[in-house]
């Protein structure tokens, strides 16, 4: 009798990290195996986490590589002992960054369309309208919130599919 094994793809959460290195979006998705209190008791951490990575990313990472800079999208992988940290470039600059198990190596679809969603979501809406006295007023957290479920359908689409195309 032959067992087949599923690889179970597990996404621990996901930041989208703006070109000036400051994180615009955090979620997390599966919460096992990731230190939770530290994100949810230290509202800074995330801040903290995303623009050092992001700095290293765009900053460390390019300086060292033997790729031409202004080709070069820095790291795109970190593998750890128990995750491992996806980075991804995007073409406006920003980064999506996602924390998955070590098994999880290939987050390419998952990226494709959680930038698609990025893009359909918050990217083509302006950022600030006119009020009736002529003051801007933010209007990124409606943007936002549409954004949040369309990568939460993503993301368990992906975890679902063990990986493959969403």
């Amino acid at each position: 009798m032959t067992q087949s094994y599923v690889s179970m793809v597990v996404v621990h959460c996901m930041f989208l990290v703006n070109r000036s290195s400051t994180m615009s979006f955090f979620r997390v998705f599966d919460s096992s195996n990731i230190n939770t209190k530290l994100l949810q008791s230290d509202s800074n951490f995330p801040l903290q986490f995303s623009s050092v990575l992001a700095s290293y990313v765009s900053g460390s990472a390019v300086q060292i590589s033997p790729i031409d800079p202004d080709t070069c999208s820095g790291l795109q992988l970190i593998e750890g002992h128990d995750h491992n940290i996806h980075v991804h470039r995007t073409q406006t600059g920003n980064h999506i960054v996602f924390f998955t198990d070590v098994v999880t190596t290939f987050t390419k679809p998952l990226f494709d369309a959680c930038y698609t969603a990025l893009v359909d979501t918050v990217l083509r809406h302006p950022t600030y309208e006119l009020d009736h006295t002529g003051a801007f007023q933010t209007i990124t957290a409606k943007s936002y919130e549409v954004f949040a479920k369309r990568v939460d359908d993503i993301v368990a689409s992906f975890v679902r599919k063990g990986g493959a195309a969403v």
